[in-house]
């Protein structure tokens, strides 16, 4: 896991680890379990004002494996 801030979020969340120049996808997934965001992540932020309000997992991928942690949205 690793952790996020802020979280709650309502638009920006900064991913706390170090990506070391490594490349590293991001997937976000509802409660549902479709994947409503993915992308490459940038700087390690990610947009999250297109989401609607509720509880979601961010998945990162990078070639040291995949971690996850929740993140709840609320605008």
């Amino acid at each position: 896991s690793f952790g996020m801030y802020p979280n709650p979020a309502c638009d920006l969340v900064r991913m706390d680890f170090e990506l070391n120049g490594q490349r590293a996808e991001y997937s976000v997934v509802d409660a549902s379990g479709r994947t409503v965001s993915a992308g490459t992540l940038l700087n390690n932020t990610l947009n999250v004002d297109q989401l609607v309000n509720g509880l979601y997992t961010v998945l990162v991928r990078t070639s040291n494996g995949t971690r996850q942690a929740r993140l709840l949205v609320q605008h």
